[in-house]
């Protein structure tokens, strides 16, 4: 099986839509994909997926520093709460770039904006 390359991915993560995240069928489309032993098989998958869910956004990865380090110095309910604070803080900065909140997941946002201005703009804030 070859491997799926940098470009496709990067493409794949760049595009999406709400409906990603709640539609069956977009996961098996991935599942089919990486399952696929010819490239052929997966360049016909690449293509059902862009027709059915792409769309060309900016994405952006919020992390927290210190994610191991943090609960060990002081504390999880300390870590916790600034967890929370992040979480309260990002939201806005997302939303008032024009962006919209994906999720939140452990010490980490993802946002997603239709513009990569608008991206550049809320990364900086």
């Amino acid at each position: 099986m070859g491997s799926v390359s940098r470009s496709t991915c990067s493409r794949l993560t760049k595009r999406f839509s709400n409906r990603i995240l709640s539609i069956p069928e977009f996961y098996n489309h991935l599942e089919q994909y990486a399952r696929a032993q010819e490239d052929d098989d997966r360049t016909k998958i690449n293509h059902k997926l862009w027709s059915e869910f792409g769309v060309e956004q900016a994405g952006l990865v919020l992390d927290m520093a210190e994610f191991s380090r943090l609960p060990k110095m002081r504390g999880r309910i300390h870590y916790l709460s600034m967890v929370q604070r992040m979480r309260m803080t990002a939201r806005p900065i997302v939303e008032n770039n024009g962006g919209h909140v994906v999720k939140f997941e452990a010490d980490n946002c993802y946002a997603r904006f239709p513009e990569v201005l608008d991206d550049v703009r809320a990364a900086r804030t």
